[in-house]
């Protein structure tokens, strides 16, 4: 994958972590960030990143690759691996694909 490619990606994943982050307040009276708060960030931040890339990824993501460099080289790979499977079968998802399904997960049914 070429090098560029991932540096755009890990200034996509920065920034929109040092966004979300920067949205949650702390509690001045227990100095400790308020309850739920890196959980809401964690959503914002998936937002961001998927509104950046145009496309759902893994919420599972953040948590899985929790350091900047590792959530952009899995993205860029999971983009990749995606496009991949759209050139091979020549659509893009199915009916009812749920927004976060793709190369490396799973569908309950």
């Amino acid at each position: 994958m070429p090098e560029s490619s991932q540096e755009r990606m890990a200034e996509l994943v920065s920034q929109a972590w040092a966004e979300a982050l920067g949205m949650a307040c702390s509690d001045r009276e227990h100095g400790q960030q308020a309850p739920g708060a890196i959980s809401a960030a964690a959503l914002r931040t998936h937002g961001a990143l998927c509104a950046g890339l145009g496309r759902g990824v893994p919420v599972t993501a953040l948590s899985a690759q929790p350091m900047v460099r590792g959530l952009a080289t899995f993205l860029a790979v999971y983009a990749a691996a995606e496009a991949a499977v759209k050139a091979e079968t020549g659509a893009g998802r199915g009916p009812g694909e749920p927004p976060d399904a793709g190369p490396g997960t799973r569908r309950r049914r």
